[in-house]
């Protein structure tokens, strides 16, 4: 619950971007600045959120985290101003930040090294199912009610987790650090993931990968309404077979690992990845790109994100297993990060057709399959 919450959050709002324009009679680039902001506070809270867990523990900062996002939807159900929500949405993704830093933490606090690639399998899977749902309800929603409506359903959705967390959770940390908690702590302990050039590896291939799919989020709802002529409820179908196959292929991957190399299966999901953003941008060159040639190729997307993100989240925490939540705080981090700079430079770049999306999908592929090869390829050199 905890791990979808930041994915509903996200992308509950994506749907009714296009109508907020016209609602707050704005540019485009402030509209996206609803969801650059959240990405960007997204990332940078989360520096916080894995060090403060391995020392305090992760139900105080669980609990934190609901409260703080509850408080933001709030805010943004009230906006009457595309600053006010601006500002509501950067606060519910400082709150969000707890769902993807903490759950990964908690999974290596209860499963161990040898449990925990499975579980978070799973966890990739509940997120996927999030992010199966969060566009298309989005869209209904806003086509129905209004967009105000989706941030009163993540107001419900907040306080149901609060009071599940508070009650049904037990703290999973049973060694916190002894330390003094400090700003240079922090900087110590990052400092020493990112002295290891493997982790550098996989920080960079999570970023890269999630930037291709925040890519096709991003400008996939311009598309779909301004090019294609359809609704937002049409953007969310699209989505639908998107996060269906991310949702079979991470559970292959998880599955099948233990008897493949999981940097090969990795490598291929970069592939598959990149396929996906050519073939995309073939159709528009081409005049070819439509509902249905968008969703059959982003079956490849989601295919491969599926292969590469819960396999690389596992490999990468496994690397240093007394600090996972740390660790886990510095692979979400890179992964927003890219989404913000991704959906920030759509904001700028866009041209009113596909191909600004395109150039960003390919590049992003492209630098996921360049860094799985040299992780598959050169790994008795790392």
């Amino acid at each position: 619950m905890l791990n979808a919450i930041e994915i509903f959050a996200m992308q509950l709002l994506v749907p009714s971007m296009p109508d907020l324009k016209n609602y707050f009679t704005t540019s485009d680039y402030n509209v996206q600045l609803t969801l650059t902001v959240f990405m960007f506070g997204f990332a940078v809270s989360q520096i916080l959120y894995g060090p403060l867990s391995d020392k305090y523990g992760r139900k105080p900062l669980i609990l934190l985290s609901i409260f703080i996002f509850i408080i933001g939807s709030i805010l943004g159900f009230f906006s009457q101003s595309i600053e006010t929500l601006i500002i509501s949405r950067l606060i519910q993704s400082i709150g969000a930040a707890g769902g993807m830093v903490l759950p990964p933490a908690v999974i290596r606090d209860v499963y161990g090294e040898s449990g925990s690639t499975r579980a978070i399998g799973w966890l990739s899977i509940v997120a996927g199912i999030a992010a199966l749902l969060a566009p298309y309800i989005g869209g209904l929603l806003n086509d129905t009610y209004g967009w105000r409506s989706g941030m009163l359903v993540l107001v419900i959705i907040g306080i149901i987790i609060f009071i599940v967390s508070l009650i049904f959770y037990p703290e999973s940390l049973k060694s916190k650090e002894k330390n003094n908690f400090s700003l240079l702590a922090i900087f110590l302990d990052y400092y020493e993931l990112f002295s290891l050039r493997v982790f550098c590896i996989f920080f960079i291939i999570l970023s890269s990968i999630n930037g291709v799919f925040y890519a096709f989020f991003a400008g996939g709802v311009y598309v779909v309404v301004e090019n294609l002529g359809l609704q937002s409820t049409d953007f969310g179908l699209i989505m639908v077979p998107l996060v269906v196959s991310f949702v079979i292929s991470a559970y292959i991957s998880v599955r099948v690992n233990k008897f493949f190399n999981p940097l090969i299966i990795i490598f291929l999901g970069s592939l598959f990845s990149f396929f996906s953003a050519i073939m995309i941008y073939i159709l528009f060159i081409t005049g070819n790109l439509t509902f249905f040639t968008l969703t059959f190729f982003g079956l490849f997307l989601g295919w491969g994100n599926g292969q590469v993100i819960p396999l690389s989240t596992s490999l990468a925490i496994n690397l240093f297993p007394s600090k996972a939540g740390t660790v886990s705080a510095a692979i979400g981090t890179g992964s927003m990060l890219a989404g913000a700079i991704i959906s920030l430079l759509y904001g700028l770049i866009y041209s009113g057709s596909p191909n600004s999306m395109s150039i960003l999908m390919i590049s992003t592929s492209l630098l996921a399959v360049v860094f799985c090869s040299l992780i598959l390829f050169k790994k008795e050199r790392l």
